[in-house]
């Protein structure tokens, strides 16, 4: 060969090295970008800004916050004062029960799914990697949607005829059972719908699989990438199972524990109306007006409706309220009251020169204790198979030929605590992880990204 020759091929090697080198640059730019973040110690916060109004309250009306059997332990025209027992509930135990049989046929379906990926792992470390081919990441996906909607088919079908009886004896009107029958057709579209594209996902895979053999080392990585995504699903069927189990024995507990509601008074009055609903010992649902008390003394309320979401406000919580052009006026939760779709928040007060009816405005926030690992919200995700299991992407960075290559992985999480920006997750979680918290594009489980420090 003359030197010639080897003049071109080193020119032709050199320029098919650039190329390759300026495509991988063009690919990398093209790449979702994300933002990470670690981590880290530190505490929750809970905030929710509120508006409401000023009212002056000559007698406080006493309702019920649970439903059931009522004994009261006052009469009209009797004294009270701060903490006497004014009435206690039986708790009326058939909605638990209902709750608890619920809760019992998704621990069964758990168990089932559990089941169902131990002998796919059992299976494929048995069988090993036999053929160089890309085994069907997919169909595990297609299966999970597939036995999901068969169950809620289920539940659809139970709820359908549970209606129907209802409906037979005039208890409940056709609406309902037509919405029952229109549920059932979207269930069953959304099945065929599913089997269809697990259909067309074997047959790409079978397209694939004859149209590219891959090399056995690609093959291995494969199947440990299956292994993984099903280890990642049977950890999250089990942590699911777990608080199934935990939600069941909590609502046992209610059952036989914790049967019995007592409401005692917040302040010192006289009782000046029994209702009707809270006589002779009935049965009284949830809110119903039982008693009007007339205070010792009328007192100010900021009156805020909040909804049924915020979670962190408790009687005895102190505030600081802003009325016009007063700032920093100190007041306490003294009474909480309950609706369908929202809650009012009393919050007593004492200042000069305050008109009813002005708006008042505060900020209802809570601190929680330290934590070793928090983590913004964020990064939080959803499983979408179960809500009650959640996980974050963390990089993964692989070497390539130019240069390291980043994609993303799933990470099961455990949550302690959800504030308003930031969320708690359990110690074990390694801090040195860099978890996804932002994304330009949608991403999931191996999307390959570039790591940018903000999103434009």
């Amino acid at each position: 060969m003359n030197i010639g020759a080897v003049k071109l091929i080193v020119i032709f090697v050199a320029t098919a090295l650039v190329f390759i080198f300026l495509s991988g640059a063009i690919h990398r730019h093209n790449l979702p970008e994300v933002v990470v973040d670690n981590a880290m110690g530190g505490t929750i916060q809970h905030r929710h800004r509120a508006s409401g109004n000023v009212r002056v309250t000559e007698h406080d009306e006493i309702i019920a916050n649970e439903e059931g059997i009522i004994t009261l332990h006052v009469s009209e025209g009797d004294r009270v004062y701060e903490g006497q027992l004014l009435y206690s509930i039986v708790v009326d135990i058939r909605n638990l029960e209902d709750r608890i049989r619920t809760l019992e046929h998704n621990r069964d379906t758990q168990n089932v799914q559990i089941m169902r990926i131990n002998n796919d792992i059992n299976h494929r470390q048995s069988a090993g990697v036999r053929a160089p081919a890309r085994a069907p990441l997919s169909l595990i996906e297609h299966d999970a949607d597939i036995e999901n909607i068969n169950v809620r088919i289920r539940n659809a079908e139970d709820e359908y005829a549970r209606l129907q009886s209802l409906y037979d004896i005039g208890a409940t009107p056709r609406a309902n059972l037509d919405g029952a029958v229109r549920e059932l057709q979207m269930l069953n579209d959304q099945l065929n719908l599913a089997i269809e594209r697990r259909q067309n996902a074997i047959d790409r895979y079978e397209d694939e699989r004859i149209r590219d053999a891959d090399t056995y080392d690609q093959a291995v990585a494969d199947n440990a990438r299956i292994l993984a995504d099903l280890n990642f699903q049977l950890q999250s069927s089990r942590l699911a199972l777990e608080s199934i189990n935990n939600e069941i024995y909590r609502l046992n507990n209610q059952l036989f524990v914790e049967g019995i509601y007592e409401y005692r008074a917040q302040t010192s009055g006289e009782i000046i109306r029994i209702h009707e609903a809270a006589r002779g010992g009935r049965h009284v649902f949830q809110n119903a007006a039982l008693m009007s008390v007339r205070p010792d003394e009328a007192a100010l309320y900021a009156v805020f409706n909040l909804p049924n979401n915020i979670d962190f406000v408790e009687l005895g919580q102190r505030v600081s309220l802003n009325i016009r052009n007063r700032r920093n006026i100190a007041g306490i939760v003294d009474n909480i009251r309950f609706y369908y779709s929202h809650f009012e928040v009393y919050v007593s007060f004492e200042s000069d020169d305050i008109q009813i009816g002005e708006r008042a405005e505060t900020i209802f926030e809570q601190t929680s204790q330290l934590y070793q690992r928090t983590l913004p919200n964020s990064a939080i995700r959803e499983a979408p198979w179960d809500d009650n299991v959640t996980y974050v992407y963390v990089i993964v960075r692989d070497r390539g030929l130019f240069g390291y290559i980043y994609s993303v992985r799933g990470q099961l999480i455990s949550i302690q605590e959800e504030g308003s920006s930031r969320t708690a997750i359990h110690d074990g979680f390694p801090g040195d992880l860099d978890v996804v918290i932002g994304s330009s594009q949608t991403i999931s489980y191996g999307t390959r990204v570039r790591i940018t420090p903000t999103l434009q």
